[in-house]
């Protein structure tokens, strides 16, 4: 390990073990640090011709505070930290980066909510935007709730990464017992290749006894068009089966930058139509089963996927299960049929062992092969309350990686391990 990204790691142990004292109070603080080791390599020569084995170490570490002190405050912050090391002529690559952190305030009624930092925002039809910014939430009488964000939104994609302002809001209506019906408005920049504006819906009907309806649709204020429109419906009939149907329309260029490379490669509007089934039987089996009907652009990529999962619980209380997965793809131009084999068991209280192994065949082939194989051990021990050690071992085959493998060793620990030095108070988060 590089000698900046070990003293990084340690200054975070060193002030989370001095602050453990501070742990004892309800919500206070929270933490998890987690540290990775892989190793890949080619097992013989692959699609670049040559064999190049690869270490390297990751660190996420995340702290946070809910109702600090009692005054309200709450906080997060994520720190993300790699290494690589290669053995091919390449100079070894290291980088750091602040994934995210906020600071915010919430009343003790939870009527009021304001934070700020780098965060997620519900954007109600639209989805989640990464914000660089501030948001603020008001809950008023008669289940209404009002939203409102400003800031940066924060862009990536292949080789390159760009910011524009954003601002928005959401109006909602939120009786749980009945449903919920939201409105959204969303403005991302003035600048003309990254500019997006649009007026969003989206409800959930639960007042129908067994059925529940759930939906959203987007408009695009900018190209006059629909950007996202979806519903779905589910059916309890009986407590041992549910089914459900779907259906989605959506205009995948609406969310493209202007000057974007891909969108001489994405048709102008796709969609789907589908429905399955989740059956759980008294006994210890259960399957799940589902078919989607996809529609591309002018119909030549139309195609389907259809699947069936079985799983069976060997023991009553459910600690080792085993299962095979099923499906059929096809997009009108190639696909695949798959089966999947997979299982865990839990030997002991603190340990839990699975295995995966995943095989496709495609239609037709790719780079000269038909097809593709995975397979995956895994293993985890809980040492003891907040420690969790995890090892991995994965190897696959298929047209873009001729033969691989991959194995990771992982640590991860949390505040738990610190309560577990003594009785920790009554209403502790995490405490045994």
């Amino acid at each position: 390990m590089k000698r900046n990204t070990f003293i990084t790691t340690a200054i975070l142990l060193g002030g989370l073990s001095a602050g453990a004292p501070a742990f004892a109070a309800e919500g206070d603080v929270e933490f998890s640090l987690r540290a990775l080791g892989t190793l890949t390599r080619d097992l013989k020569a692959g699609v670049f011709n040559a064999t190049e084995p690869r270490s390297s170490t990751f660190q996420l570490v995340s702290v946070g505070g809910r109702n600090l002190g009692k005054t309200g405050l709450f906080g997060e912050a994520g720190g993300y930290m790699a290494q690589e090391l290669s053995q091919s002529t390449l100079a070894p690559l290291q980088r750091g980066d602040l994934t995210y952190g906020h600071l915010g305030w919430e009343d003790r009624g939870r009527h009021v909510r304001v934070q700020a930092g780098r965060l997620f925002v519900f954007t109600g039809a639209a989805g989640y935007a990464f914000l660089d910014g501030g948001s603020a939430t008001l809950r008023l009488p008669g289940d209404v709730r009002l939203d409102a964000y400003g800031g940066t939104a924060a862009f990536q994609g292949f080789a390159e990464g760009f910011k524009a302002p954003i601002y928005g809001a959401r109006a909602a209506w939120n009786p749980w017992e009945y449903g919920h019906f939201g409105l959204s408005f969303q403005s991302v920049s003035d600048v003309v290749d990254l500019a997006h504006r649009n007026v969003g819906l989206d409800f959930a009907l639960r007042a129908m006894g067994p059925v529940k309806l759930t939906g959203a649709y987007v408009h695009d204020l900018l190209g006059g068009r629909t950007q996202e429109a979806r519903v779905d419906a589910a059916y309890a009939v009986t407590k041992f089966l549910d089914v459900y149907l779907k259906g989605e329309v959506r205009d995948p260029l609406a969310r493209l930058p202007k000057t974007s490379i891909f969108l001489a490669f994405v048709q102008r509007t796709d969609g789907a139509v589908g429905g399955g089934f989740d059956l759980r039987t008294p006994g210890a089996l259960s399957v799940r089963g589902g078919y989607d009907r996809v529609l591309v652009g002018d119909g030549q990529s139309d195609g389907y996927r259809g699947f069936v999962d079985v799983r069976l619980r060997v023991d009553p209380a459910g600690r080792h299960v085993a299962g095979v997965e099923l499906a059929r793809l096809s997009n009108g131009d190639n696909g695949y049929g798959q089966c999947r084999l997979y299982g865990r068991v839990k030997p002991a209280d603190r340990w839990t062992l699975s295995a995966d192994v995943d095989g496709y065949v495609f239609a037709k082939e790719i780079r000269g092969e038909k097809t593709s194989l995975v397979g995956t051990l895994a293993a985890r021990w809980e040492a003891k309350a907040g420690l969790l050690v995890g090892v991995d071992g994965q190897v696959w085959s298929n047209p873009y990686f001729t033969n691989q493998a991959l194995g990771i060793v992982s640590v991860t620990l949390d505040e738990k391990l610190f309560y577990a030095r003594g009785a920790a108070p009554a209403g502790v988060r995490g405490a045994k």
